[in-house]
């Protein structure tokens, strides 16, 4: 089954020895909210025509494609068309972390041909709109800066708590 997906781990965001100190409820909350967050922040960088890995505006959509487009939904660079590929967006919680894209189907191919994941993605006439990272990449810095500082605040809160 195709996917389109990243993994963030969470000790990409909080201290590995801060890490280590969660019970596992807390861990399995602090998932559920990086997880919640990010679907939110990546959701909105798409709706404002912005990468969420680059932070890079996108091109604007082709004179042919925007007056087709326009019949049925707003005449922008959003990745809504008919909307299912960003309503299959979202993430699922495993062991060290979250993984979060598009997990199956048509609008799996949708978000690889726009993520350019592949070669075979590459070469399709679909301009690239990265809104997930490759293996080798990260979000932009802004949504990590806001991710860390939910899963500190969380860490923090256990430890008061304690």
């Amino acid at each position: 089954m195709a996917k389109t997906t990243y993994k963030l781990k969470l000790k990409d965001l909080i201290a590995l020895t801060d890490l280590k100190t969660l019970n596992m409820e807390t861990k399995d909350q602090l998932k559920d909210e990086v997880g919640e967050l990010l679907t939110d922040l990546v959701l909105k960088d798409t709706s404002n025509q912005r990468s969420a890995v680059s932070g890079q505006l996108w091109k604007h959509l082709s004179k042919e494609y925007k007056k087709i487009k326009s019949k049925v939904a707003p005449g922008v660079a959003n990745l809504e068309l008919t909307g299912s590929m960003l309503d299959s967006f979202e993430y699922k919680k495993y062991r060290d972390g979250i993984e979060i894209g598009v997990f199956g189907g048509v609008d799996a191919l949708k978000a690889e041909h726009h993520c350019e994941f592949t070669a075979r993605a590459r070469k399709t006439p679909l301009p690239k709109r990265q809104f997930i990272p490759k293996k080798d990449e990260k979000f932009r810095p802004g949504i990590l800066k806001e991710l860390k500082a939910l899963a500190e605040g969380i860490v923090y809160e256990e430890i008061e708590e304690e």
